[in-house]
């Protein structure tokens, strides 16, 4: 299913791109330990393309408990996807700054196989 969904969209081509993206950060983090937690910030160009859910979240206000009603769960479950994203990443960095690779190791493992597993389904 997940497959089918990934293949018949664009969204595709943006997880890519992301992927590309990340295993750009971790590579740079890794080679440069002082510095990952700003490599890591360059991710978070990707989280902005959620914007428009502010928006939402913005009209839903005049609509007061509907609106509430509808802006709460979507706000709850990008937190849902967000947070645990962005504290790994942020462990990560902090092991790389204190000399300890080994987190930052299984990221990159990890991202390298996503990373193959999405060009597989470009080609």
């Amino acid at each position: 299913m997940r497959e089918q969904f990934l293949s018949n969209s664009g969204f595709l081509r943006i997880a890519l791109a992301f992927t590309r993206h990340e295993a750009w950060a971790i590579r740079t983090a890794m080679r440069f330990p002082f510095f990952a937690i700003f490599i890591h910030a360059t991710l978070w160009g990707w989280v902005l393309l959620i914007t428009p859910a502010l928006v939402v979240g913005a009209y839903a206000q005049r609509l007061g408990i509907v609106g509430l009603l509808l802006i709460v769960p979507l706000g709850l479950g990008i937190l849902a996807l967000i947070f645990p994203w962005s504290l790994r990443w942020y462990f990560v960095c902090v092991g790389l700054m204190f000399g300890r690779p080994r987190m930052a190791q299984v990221k990159a493992a990890a991202v390298a196989q996503s990373l193959a597993g999405l060009e597989a389904h470009v080609k």
